[in-house]
């Protein structure tokens, strides 16, 4: 979670979340396209690495942007005099 506050003080909470939504959306796009020609009956053997691949990068993009962002917005989401902060 420290690398993804640092980003988000330099690049911005918006910027950051779209960076990550879309390539996160790639990612999957890509992982569902090599499973469409697999079972299609295309030869994937030269492209065997692109499920490992569109795994870490979806993983190391959801770290970087959706799994913190949402739970550091979360105590911005009552008032001061319901959360506790005083």
């Amino acid at each position: 979670m420290g690398l993804s506050v640092v980003l988000v003080d330099k690049a911005g909470r918006r910027l950051l979340l779209l960076l990550s939504v879309i390539i996160m959306g790639l990612c999957l796009g890509v992982l569902g396209f090599y499973f469409f020609l697999k079972n299609s009956g295309s030869d994937v053997s030269s492209i065997a690495f692109l499920p490992l691949i569109s795994v870490i990068m979806f993983i190391v993009m959801f770290s970087l942007g959706f799994g913190p962002i949402p739970w550091m917005m979360v105590g911005e989401l009552f008032a001061a005099e319901y959360s506790g902060a005083n």
